[in-house]
């Protein structure tokens, strides 16, 4: 479970997306000119790793978005979930989302689960998925 506590960070003036996989300093790779401290809560989202793998082995985050195909029905369009930081209890929870409507909120998110789920993208890129 090392993957646990690895993070990556949304830049909202760059859009994009930055992530350091040897070790804990998200900001790597961000000109810190641009900033101050004062505007580092405003301008950067920092999310952590859930420390669950999809189908294909790629570490979930909070803020990504998942497909998952064995729920797939055809009919009302695809399932996915999106990931994120449930504070009250104090775990990583999922919000069920199909054809851009949420039916299901604060959902466990499970190894079991995880592994037949594949990540699609991410809430600020990719936000027409939900």
């Amino acid at each position: 479970m090392n993957d646990r506590f690895k993070f990556r960070i949304w830049d909202k003036v760059s859009k994009r997306m930055v992530v350091n996989e040897l070790g804990f300093n998200p900001l790597e790779g961000i000109n810190r000119e641009e900033c101050t401290f004062m505007e580092f809560g405003d301008r950067f989202i920092l999310m952590q790793c859930t420390g669950l793998k999809d189908k294909n082995g790629k570490l979930i985050f909070e803020g990504d978005i998942c497909f998952n195909p064995n729920c797939d029905d055809t009919e009302s369009g695809k399932n996915y979930r999106a990931i994120y930081w449930e504070e009250t209890w104090a775990k990583f929870s999922a919000d069920y989302f199909c054809s851009g409507h949420k039916f299901m909120t604060n959902c466990e998110i499970t190894c079991e689960d995880a592994c037949h789920w594949e990540v699609v993208g991410n809430i600020y890129e990719n936000a027409g998925l939900i």
